[in-house]
Formats: C-alpha cells, structure tokens, sequence
C-alpha cells in the first residue's frame, strides 16, 4: 500500500466521517467576510488550517447561519474528527465528548472499513487509532457476531 499524503483526500474518508448528512442552507458554504477566497474559506470548514484570526471569522459565520442547531446536532451525532462544525474545531468538540461516544465512534469506523475490506494496517494508518486498539474492536464483533450467529440456529 502506498500512504497517502493526507489521508483527507483519499478514497476511504467517507468512511472515517460522517453519520448522517450535514444541514443544508448553512452559510459556510458561500463566501463570507474575513476570508480572502472561497478556497481558504473552504479549508478552514474543512480542518485543514488553524490560523486563529480565520477560526475567529469561522467561529462570526456559524453565530449568524440560520442552522446552527441543526449543525451542532450534527456534530454531535457524527463524531466527526476532522471538520470545523457549529462553531467549533474538531479538538474542542472532543475534549467534551465522553469516551464512550470516542469509542463507539472508534468501533463504528472499524466496522465500516473492515466491511469495505480495508486492512487492520490500513485503518490504523488512516484513522490513527492503535493497531491493538483496532484488533480488539475486530475481536469483540467476531465474538458478537459468533454469539448471535449461535443464539439465531438453537431451536427454542
């Protein structure tokens, strides 16, 4: 496998994000002042920059859009790890998260990506999580599915 040079681009991203789908009529998506062009804009929303006075302007769009709760629902449904959302980073959305809601992010990953045939190397590298980490979350749905595949074939 060859790494990819921002994993952000790559094929398998859909699978490390979203539950769900953003609202639409959201602001960020047209070109708002305190940016110098759609594209800086873009990346911004998008994770990739974290210059304080354009997080600022960010933070001035999200207070005025007419979706903000819905997006902050959003946010809070898909654990998403890399986008800017309802006025917040993806840093400062997961230092209020629980583990719980990390981990069962973490394991929904697992399971979408091992479902696509992705490797327990190729999530790791993609998602960041711990190979052992990721050999767990496998182990505990092999023994699920093997307790459920059991229960389902024993006569009542």
């Amino acid at each position: 496998m060859t790494p990819a040079t921002n994993p952000t681009q790559d094929h398998l991203y859909p699978l490390l994000t979203a539950i769900g789908t953003p609202p639409a009529g959201q602001k960020c998506g047209r070109l708002a002042s305190g940016f110098p062009d759609l594209t800086v804009q873009q990346a911004v929303f998008d994770g990739d920059v974290e210059d304080p006075r354009l997080l600022d302007a960010a933070r001035a769009v999200c207070t005025s859009c007419p979706v903000l709760s819905d997006c902050r629902l959003y946010a809070e449904a898909s654990l998403d790890q890399t986008t800017f959302l309802a006025g917040e980073t993806a840093t400062e959305r997961a230092s209020r998260q629980g583990r719980t809601a990390r981990a069962r992010h973490r394991r929904q990953v697992v399971r979408s990506m091992r479902a696509a045939g992705v490797t327990i190397p190729e999530i790791s590298f993609y998602s960041g999580y711990p190979m052992r980490t990721i050999e767990a979350d496998v182990a505990q749905r092999t023994r699920a599915d093997a307790v459920s595949t059991r229960d389902t074939s024993e006569p009542q």
